[in-house]
């Protein structure tokens, strides 16, 4: 599978509507004013390529800080060369879930609810490496349609990149040193102004 796009939905300033990036694209501009969640999508997406121990789960990464605002993803994923043949009427697949748990993802919803009862039993032991012993019951078929979108979409979550932002300068400072919170600006900018090397 290929990773193609990822949503993010109820983080900070997002709301229930998902911010989608597009990953086809070999470059995404994020353009608006300021205090408008460019810098909101930039930490969700560092999120998703941060490390197990480092939970999104407090209150202010909740739109609008509401205990009931689930902070969730959604990756939308298309075929590669290794897909099965029965996935492709179901492209793009999209998987959703919730945010909170990045590397154990508690899938919430996905396209391939509609996989009839053959292509699933043919499907889920390929892809899973499990077999059932017995017929499921509708709920159980469920949680494990669920489980297969997991499948499908735990290895290319798992190569997302880390992410990095470097903080822009809210103030400007004197000092000696130069440090990204704005101290020593002031001689690191004359130094650039004045630099022996320019003629």
């Amino acid at each position: 599978m290929k990773l193609t796009h990822i949503g993010i939905s109820n983080f900070r300033s997002i709301g229930e509507e998902f911010v989608t990036i597009d990953l086809t694209k070999k470059i995404n501009v994020l353009v608006g004013a300021n205090n408008s969640g460019k810098s909101n999508v930039l930490r969700a997406l560092a999120f998703l390529g941060s490390k197990p121990q480092e939970p999104i789960s407090t209150e202010i990464d909740r739109h609008h800080r509401r205990p009931d605002a689930h902070t969730a993803f959604r990756a939308t994923l298309v075929s590669d060369e290794n897909i099965e043949l029965i996935l492709t009427q179901f492209e793009p697949i999209t998987v959703t879930w919730d945010g909170i748990l990045r590397h154990n993802m508690a899938i919430s919803s996905t396209n391939l609810n509609a996989l009839n009862d053959a292509h699933f039993y043919e499907l889920y032991p390929r892809i899973t490496n499990r077999h059932f012993k017995r017929r499921l019951t509708d709920d159980e078929r469920t949680e494990h349609i669920l489980n297969l979108a997991g499948a499908l979409s735990k290895d290319e979550l798992q190569k997302f990149p880390a992410v990095h932002t470097i903080p822009q300068f809210r103030e400007i400072r004197s000092g000696e040193g130069y440090t990204f919170g704005g101290n020593g600006i002031i001689k690191l900018l004359a130094e650039w102004n004045h630099s022996r090397n320019w003629k």
